[in-house]
This record gives structure tokens, sequence and C-alpha cells, in this order.
């Protein structure tokens, strides 16, 4: 279920499960992925009250698509509570769509090696362990349904 925008007062009604029209209703009645667009003033955005329903709408699983940070709507100043552009909620909708992969509810941490002249025995010791796990593969993947990534526009 993708719901864009997602005001102020629909993330405040969603993250008390409020059922109190139909879209609400059914947000709270859906088995399948939410994926919620916010869409609201800078300010408002940033108010303690709305940063304490996103953390609810996270913790119920729902995905928050943005919000962007740019222009807002008649010229109210600039700063994260812009929607998204299309094209960046249908990938969201996307990788919600996707389901749940090999490595999700896990946290990942990817890490690289330098190609230290000093260590090349070392270097090649991983890159043939790498080859032989398929940990490039996982690596891959983590990217791809990372979910947890640090968005300082979230906060």
């Amino acid at each position: 279920m993708l719901v864009a925008p997602a005001t102020a007062n629909f993330m405040a009604r969603a993250a008390a499960g409020m059922a109190d029209d139909l879209l609400a209703a059914v947000l709270l009645a859906t088995p399948a992925p939410v994926v919620l667009c916010p869409a609201m003033n800078d300010r408002m955005y940033a108010h303690p009250a709305s940063t304490s329903n996103r953390a609810r709408l996270l913790e119920i699983g729902y995905v928050l698509a943005g919000p962007g940070v740019g222009p807002l709507a008649w010229g109210e100043g600039e700063g994260p509570g812009r929607m998204l552009e299309p094209d960046e909620i249908l990938a969201h909708a996307g990788r919600a769509l996707e389901g749940a992969g090999p490595l999700s509810g896990r946290r990942v941490v990817v890490t690289a090696l330098t190609t230290d002249a000093d260590q090349p025995s070392l270097h090649a010791l991983l890159g043939d362990l790498y080859a032989r796990t398929g940990l490039t593969r996982e690596a891959d993947e983590a990217y791809e349904q990372a979910r947890d990534l640090a968005d300082p526009a979230r906060r």
C-alpha cells in the first residue's frame, strides 16, 4: 500500500492506529507492505510530535519514503518535508513489493580492504574467501535491500 502524500495529520492518525476514515481503515487492515511518503511544512516535519510519530510508524514496520529536501509549496521555506518525486516514490514502492530477502531483519556491515602492496597474500586470501563464500553477492544484496541506512532527513 502506498500513501502519497502522507500528511502530518495522516501520519499521526496512522501512528495512533486510528481508523476514522476509509484510507486509515484500509491501512490498519492491510497485510501488504506499507510505504508512506511524508509531505508537510519543514517546521511540521521537525516538530517533536512528528518525530515521535515517524519513530512509531517505523516500529510498526512501515517504510517512510522521504521526505525530500527543497522548496516547499507556496514558498513556505526549504527543508525536509517535501514529497519525493514520482520516480523516487516508485523505486521505494518497488523495493517494498520485492518482499523480505535473505538479509531481511539483519543488520549488515560491509567493509572493503585496500590493495596494500605489503599485504598481497592477505588480499588474495580474502579475495578467494569472498569468491568461495559468496560474500560479494551478499554485500550486493545488502546494498539493494538496506532499509536501515542513516538518513539525516528522517531524523
